[in-house]
């Protein structure tokens, strides 16, 4: 081994993606840069994203 961490799965960087999004919506909306309508809809669409991977792993199988 060359000493090098082993490449992140696809869930482990769909994670840090989804997290990453969160948390600057999260900075945004603290700013006042978007509103609480903004968040609710972005918010809802990260759900979708995270519901249909995790179906997408129950139904591949």
């Amino acid at each position: 081994m060359d000493g090098s961490r082993p490449r992140p799965t696809k869930d482990e960087l769909r994670r840090r993606a989804l997290a990453a999004a969160r948390a600057r919506l999260a900075a945004l909306r603290r700013a006042g840069q978007i509103g609480d309508e903004a968040v609710e809809t972005v918010e809802n669409v990260l759900r979708r994203m995270e519901l249909r991977a995790f179906l997408g792993k129950l139904y591949l199988r």
